[in-house]
């Protein structure tokens, strides 16, 4: 990503094999990267399951290895709170424990992996 202005509203490129493949706003070229998503972090295999089996009429991803469940946060502002509500509302409800939770929105790396398809690297352990 590029920036000719380190101002919040200045335009950015993504840049691909020295080919302009996007400008817009941080916040516009963020809105292509998609949806922020809610991380839950399972105590255990059962209680993936319960999360997964609760929370099946949303839009969700489940990672069995990391016992991690990822659910789509389709709105944002007052419509984004009620939504994650439901989420937690659910969660509990479902009777699973969980150790960790976390709130990720997309950042301009998302954009570039996704515009140019490049796999993001690996992480290693203690990365975030």
């Amino acid at each position: 990503m590029t920036a000719s202005n380190p101002s919040a509203s200045a335009i950015r490129s993504a840049i691909e094999a020295g080919r302009i493949v996007a400008t817009g706003t941080p916040a516009d070229l963020k809105a292509r990267a998609g949806q922020a998503r809610f991380d839950l972090t399972a105590a255990s295999d059962a209680d993936v399951i319960r999360l997964t089996a609760a929370l099946a009429a949303a839009s969700i991803a489940t990672d069995v290895t990391g016992r991690a469940v990822r659910v789509a946060v389709q709105g944002s502002g007052r419509n984004g709170i009620r939504e994650l509500n439901a989420i937690t509302d659910t969660a509990t409800r479902s009777g699973a424990h969980i150790e960790r939770f976390a709130l990720h929105e997309p950042v301009l790396d998302d954009v570039y992996f996704q515009l140019t398809g490049h796999p993001r690297p690996a992480r290693g352990p203690d990365a975030g």
